[in-house]
């Protein structure tokens, strides 16, 4: 039980020190579970409600957008391995526990065999960029020090987004990657030129590829 708990806390801080460059190698060797939405909270309640006209629409359209999203990676994402998850399997699959949660491409269930080998896995999904405290480098700046000679400093800061429509990256424990890793791309979501869910994997795709050629 010790080793256990050991092993449990241990993971975490594992996955926090690894470097940019060791998390791209690492997903490019991994596995993408994509979250889809199921909305069922918002359907349980129009149904509760006797507004079954309403939840068919809810149900349809909630239904059309992941077909989007999963064309959009069956056709525009060759980074890695894609399988994809409801989000109401969000628990199991956070402990491991992909049986009768991971899908294919035309959502069907995966066997208990085919997911027996996923060891390591990154998330996608699409949603917002959560606001991190955490510190990353920014840039260098020359600045005067307390005597009037320019000095070369460091600018550190917290991510800059807040709320911003995307898709998103994150570990295995669901927690948002952060910079300098191209973790996000905007979708632009509620704009004019809002970008297509395959432009924006196909984006993303690019992102990686580029990302790993320079690390």
């Amino acid at each position: 039980m010790r080793i256990l708990l050991i092993t449990v806390f241990l993971i975490p801080l594992l996955i926090n020190s690894q470097t940019p460059g060791q998390i791209i190698r690492d997903m490019k060797n991994s596995v993408l579970l994509v979250r889809l939405k199921t909305r069922e909270n918002s359907i349980q309640a129009l149904k509760e409600a006797g507004h079954y006209d309403q939840m068919k629409i809810v149900q349809d359209k909630q239904r059309e957008e992941n077909m989007k999203i999963v064309t959009a990676f069956q056709e525009d994402f060759d980074f890695c391995p894609v399988f994809f998850f409801y989000s109401s399997c969000s628990k199991p699959v956070r402990e491991h526990q992909f049986q009768n949660c991971l899908m294919n491409a035309e959502l069907q269930l995966l066997s208990n065999e085919a997911v027996t080998d996923i060891d390591h896995f990154y998330i996608a999904e699409f949603w917002y960029v959560e606001r991190s405290d955490d510190e990353y480098f920014s840039h260098y700046s020359f600045d005067p020090d307390d005597e009037g000679n320019m000095e070369k400093r460091s600018n550190y800061s917290g991510s800059p987004e807040l709320g911003v429509d995307a898709l998103v990256l994150r570990d295995s424990n669901f927690r948002q990657l952060r910079k300098p890793f191209p973790y996000y791309v905007r979708t632009y979501q509620g704009f004019p030129f809002r970008r297509s869910e395959s432009k924006t994997v196909k984006k993303l795709n690019k992102n990686l590829h580029d990302y790993l050629k320079d690390n």
